[in-house]
């Protein structure tokens, strides 16, 4: 099984890239996280091991991360959060608190008519909006509301 940094050296290596400290950071802190994390949150943890690195470097390095197909982007409330789980799954996000869970995939597989209306369909994810259990039952618990993470969103694994 390979290790996150050996991931990443063979993504790099693969496209031609190099592999610097500050890919090496800024993907270790998505694939470590299961909060989904938005870039200014990467940012500050990335800066416990970095301390010179810039926001734009961030932004930048996870950007080519993205293009890798080492971390997913996606649009919550409140800005663009950073998944570093790959395997296809879906999230659900909570419109009261923010927090996002992954979830299993619940779209169909592979869409001919779609892909034959729009060319070739290579990944999809689905977002579902709704309100959380935790703000449902008695609202924005403590889980809700862990610092540091980009609005007070929380993510759950529910596997």
């Amino acid at each position: 099984m390979e290790t996150v940094d050996q991931t990443l050296v063979t993504a790099c290596r693969s496209r031609g890239l190099r592999v610097t400290p500050q890919r090496i950071a800024v993907y270790r802190a998505v694939a470590g996280s299961t909060a989904h994390p938005a870039v200014e949150t990467i940012w500050r943890e990335v800066r416990r091991v970095l301390p010179a690195i810039s926001l734009d470097t961030v932004y930048r390095t996870l950007d080519s991360l993205v293009a890798l197909g080492l971390v997913g982007r996606l649009g919550a409330l409140d800005k663009t959060r950073f998944d570093g789980v790959t395997a296809a799954h879906d999230h659900f996000i909570c419109t009261k608190c923010g927090r996002i869970t992954d979830v299993a995939c619940v779209h169909p597989g592979p869409l001919p008519e779609l892909n034959a209306a729009v060319g070739e369909v290579r990944s999809a994810t689905l977002q579902l909006w709704g309100i959380c259990r935790s703000c449902r039952d008695g609202g924005a618990g403590e889980e809700c509301r862990i610092p540091g993470n980009g609005g007070g969103a929380a993510a759950v694994r529910e596997k």
